[in-house]
């Protein structure tokens, strides 16, 4: 009767033995899986009113509202910890030149928190993520340049961030590309046109006298077209007399034409020379008095000018300032 006893009593020994077992592999289950989620970002959905909100607090920064600001975000893992970043292009034509749009990466912190790390212009579509790393984070492929002078360049991250200026990087060939494609499409162009008479609220008021009025019609075309670039900040605009400055003007062209702006959307301007050569274009060509079109950042040195040569328009050369003589015509003073 005893031997029975202690037989029954080992098996329940056994039993509960193994039981204890299952209980803790469960409890060990339950913990990686829970590890596992924390630190793997949200999906997209979730992520969603997180991520807006970051873009609405850096849209305030230029006067804008997210919600008038149209924009697609992509969502993905750029530096390999398995959180996903997040990359947005802002697509409204008050936030692309014809060299492209406004672009910001966010860095992923998981719990669906982010940090701005680069923001970049100008880019056009489509935009492949690379399957080559640079400082741990993808190379970002952008389309950049005109129409008539396209160009794919690799942002490669650099320890802080991607380059500020796509356009300026150098050149790949369409058989280095490799990767994620993020396709996006520019709002029409129509809105501009509709929005053209409010945007050009924000100029200031230029006085008309000597002007036709169709140069007059180019001015304010080009005073629109700056005007209604995304995050700009200061924009004003006269007419000059260059005649002291200059040697060799054109006959009868003594004036130029001055944009001075400020902000990020300064920036892009100064970043898409299409942009600024086709309204130098423009005004010139309509205006028998102006020789010459200048763009610059507000209490910088940082300008560029075009104006005829050669009966073209053509960007002017960038030459160290001089007081003992006057620039010749071509060429603009940057230090």
């Amino acid at each position: 009767m005893k031997k029975n006893v202690f037989l029954l009593g080992l098996l329940a020994s056994i039993s509960l033995f193994g039981c204890g077992k299952i209980d803790d592999s469960a409890s060990t289950d339950s913990l990686t899986e829970g590890t596992n989620v924390s630190n793997v970002s949200a999906t997209t959905e979730e992520s969603k009113g997180l991520i807006e909100s970051s873009l609405g607090e850096y849209l305030k920064t230029k006067s804008l509202k997210l919600e008038d600001t149209p924009h697609k975000v992509e969502y993905l893992d750029l530096n390999g910890d398995n959180i996903k970043d997040a990359v947005t292009v802002f697509t409204g034509a008050k936030s692309c030149t014809e060299n492209g749009c406004n672009m910001l990466v966010h860095q992923g912190l998981g719990d669906n928190k982010f940090k701005l790390v680069s923001d970049i212009a100008p880019v056009k579509s489509p935009i492949t993520f690379s399957e080559t790393t640079t400082g741990g984070w993808k190379d970002i492929v952008a389309n950049v340049g005109s129409k008539a002078e396209p160009k794919n360049v690799a942002l490669k991250f650099d320890g802080k961030g991607y380059p500020e200026n796509a356009s300026t990087q150098t050149a790949i060939k369409d058989s280095e590309i490799s990767g994620e494609k993020f396709a996006f499409e520019t709002q029409a162009s129509q809105e501009t046109a509709d929005k053209s008479s409010t945007n050009s609220d924000k100029a200031d008021k230029t006085a008309s006298a000597g002007f036709s009025n169709k140069c007059q019609a180019a001015i304010d075309k080009g005073k629109s077209k700056v005007a209604s670039v995304s995050g700009i900040g200061i924009n004003k605009s006269n007419n000059n007399d260059i005649s002291s400055i200059y040697e060799n003007i054109p006959k009868e062209r003594s004036s130029q034409y001055q944009f001075t702006v400020g902000g990020s959307g300064g920036k892009n301007i100064m970043y898409s020379p299409v942009f600024m050569s086709d309204i130098s274009k423009n005004i010139i060509s309509n205006c028998n008095n102006i020789g010459s079109v200048k763009f610059e950042v507000d209490q910088t040195d940082n300008r560029i000018a075009y104006g005829l040569v050669n009966d073209s328009v053509k960007k002017f050369d960038c030459t160290a300032p001089t007081d003992k003589s006057k620039l010749k015509w071509g060429q603009v003073s940057c230090p």
